[in-house]
């Protein structure tokens, strides 16, 4: 395994974490240990941009055989994402939204 390969699965993995944050912190899960709910999305927010650019910029550089999985990782880190900045959106807007 190359050297490009070993980052992209790296990244691929912490994708698959990110997004697992993300859902956790939309499902409330995640509530019980952080009783905060606009620290908890933007963590997810964070953790999940962080993962697209990772997973965008080596799958970039990797073989075709790798396009597959680094695109169904990217859209269940995008989904995520995307809940994740609406939540905060609608917490930041409505007042008790929360």
């Amino acid at each position: 395994m190359s050297k490009i390969t070993q980052h992209l699965v790296g990244w691929l993995a912490g994708g698959m974490v990110a997004a697992w944050l993300a859902w956790l912190g939309v499902t409330d899960t995640l509530y019980q240990i952080i009783p905060s709910e606009p620290i908890i999305l933007t963590l997810g927010v964070v953790v999940t941009m962080i993962s697209l650019i990772g997973i965008s910029r080596t799958a970039r550089r990797c073989s075709q055989g790798w396009l597959v999985p680094a695109t169904v990782v990217a859209f269940f880190v995008a989904t995520g994402l995307l809940i994740d900045l609406t939540l905060l959106g609608f917490g930041l807007t409505i007042p008790g939204f929360y």
